[in-house]
């Protein structure tokens, strides 16, 4: 049996070493720029995200990242949402981008469910009955309720635009993040049965009348 030449095993090795460290390092610079990227401080170095970023921070959802919610579950959805980011770089430098900013696509339930999963969703905020099991059965999607939960509903009320960028901090954040633009209304409850033909009758979701029971701002 022949024996291989040494120069040509090393030659060989030396291009193995070689592509190996060049896979390695790619890898190290791909995995640093996922992480990099995934960060809310990112999001918020570009301009146009500053009013999503002040109101996220005085939000609940203040230690929760934006892809935890905005990026479905697995590194399959991770990836797709990296690359379909290199877009929204592109939109940001060349200023193409619209104003109000809003999502390109509604969040699932499911990525709500991975934080807050069905069994542990309460069913009553006092006296006001919420079957959230129930909703969720008729496949009600969880921002229908909950939309203003972390910013405030500021795309749908156009107070994120353009003109208004260089307002936005903390203080201005947390006046429009209040309960009236967080929170649902009972005028949103009322449109979304009534649409349904369900019964709206006030004893379905109070349990008492000892308040006087207004209906929120829309």
């Amino acid at each position: 049996m022949k024996r291989p030449d040494l120069s040509t095993v090393r030659g060989k090795l030396k291009v193995l070493i070689l592509v190996t460290g060049l896979l390695v390092i790619a890898g190290a610079a791909t995995t640093g720029a996922i992480v990099a990227s995934s960060s809310p401080t990112f999001c918020a170095s570009c301009h146009e995200m500053k009013p999503e970023f002040a109101t996220w921070q005085v939000s609940s959802h203040k230690e929760v990242t934006c892809i935890q919610c905005h990026v479905g579950p697995g590194i399959m959805n991770l990836l797709k949402d990296k690359v379909e980011g290199i877009e929204k770089v592109a939109w940001h430098l060349s200023g193409s981008y619209t104003r109000p900013i809003e999502m390109a696509k509604p969040m699932e339930n499911g990525q709500c469910l991975t934080c807050h999963p069905q069994e542990g969703l309460k069913n009553n905020k006092g006296e006001l009955a919420v079957p959230h099991g129930r909703h969720l059965d008729q496949d009600v999607n969880c921002l229908s309720c909950h939309r203003g939960l972390v910013h405030g509903n500021i795309s749908e009320r156009g107070v994120n635009t353009a003109a208004n960028d260089h307002l936005w901090d903390i203080a201005k954040a947390q006046e429009e993040i209040k309960p009236q633009f967080s929170q649902p209304s009972m005028k949103e409850c009322m449109v979304c049965h009534e649409s349904r033909e369900l019964d709206i009758g006030c004893t379905k979701c109070h349990s008492s009348f000892t308040q006087d029971f207004k209906l929120a701002p829309s």
